[in-house]
């Protein structure tokens, strides 16, 4: 009874697959299975992972034989080259596979790295990098503990949008700068780590204010919209505008502020 229970739940499984398979299609489990074509829901019976691969016909399996031939730099960092459709276990990388900018190379997971490092001495800020959040120039990027989230997401969404993210400033003394940066405002963020200013290395070109500013850039435009959601206030829709400015508005509170600019300016005068 078992058995024939199974065999006519698999039975109607493959009935309700024909919206896929009439189209050439064959409904497979999504996160185990590399399609050559393009995935399909909602055409399969069973869960949200099961989908329909669709057909890749000899002129597709011809064009991914020519893709392949420019797929070494993947290889040699033990990934796969797949469409971003598939499912990827690792991180996608772009500029690694042959053929269209959506094959991406599925690299393995690595043991995660921490892109926070303490600073000498009393001074209660860190150091920030990561390989999509550089300082420009190798500068050193420096802002707060409590800053480090917004960075978080700064580096994630730079991972999503394709963009590597290169600061130019970050925490700044109250003193004048020997840089021959503009001395920040009285209740400017960059004074307590809590703000970046940055510009952008984007698949199309180098995005800096004039860019930022005109948001003709899609790159440039997917992280400061993704930014923006999730909660960080960018220059950009200031007046006048400062387009490579990005902060989490943490000098709303005047008394806040003033309590964790006394602290951070007087332990981190040596930076």
């Amino acid at each position: 009874m078992i058995w024939l229970v199974v065999a006519i739940s698999f039975l109607a499984a493959a009935d309700a697959d024909t919206a896929c398979t009439n189209t050439g299609g064959e409904c497979l489990e999504w996160p185990i299975t590399k399609c050559l074509a393009s995935w399909k829901s909602g055409l399969c019976l069973g869960g949200v992972d099961r989908r329909c691969c669709a057909m890749c016909d000899a002129a597709c399996l011809a064009t991914e034989q020519v893709w392949r031939l420019g797929d070494a730099l993947c290889t040699a960092s033990e990934g796969e080259c797949k469409n971003i459709g598939n499912s990827c276990d690792g991180e996608y990388v772009a500029g690694k596979c042959g053929g269209p900018t959506s094959r991406k190379c599925c690299e393995p997971a690595r043991p995660p790295t921490t892109p926070v490092t303490p600073i000498a001495g009393d001074c209660p800020l860190v150091k920030y990098k990561t390989k999509k959040v550089i300082g420009l120039n190798d500068r050193m990027i420096v802002v707060h503990p409590e800053f480090v989230p917004s960075m978080t997401q700064v580096h994630s969404y730079a991972v999503i949008c394709d963009v590597v993210v290169h600061v130019i400033h970050s925490f700044k003394k109250r003193r004048p700068n020997l840089d021959g940066s503009i001395r920040p405002a009285r209740f400017s963020n960059y004074l307590i780590g809590h703000a970046i200013a940055f510009n952008l290395a984007t698949p199309i070109g180098w995005c800096n204010m004039i860019c930022l500013e005109g948001q003709r850039n899609p790159y440039a435009n997917c992280l400061i919209n993704n930014l923006k959601r999730a909660g960080l206030r960018w220059g950009g829709d200031w007046t006048p505008s400062d387009a490579v400015h990005i902060d989490d508005g943490y000098n709303s509170d005047r008394q806040l502020f003033r309590q964790k600019f006394r602290l951070v300016q007087n332990a981190c005068d040596y930076i």
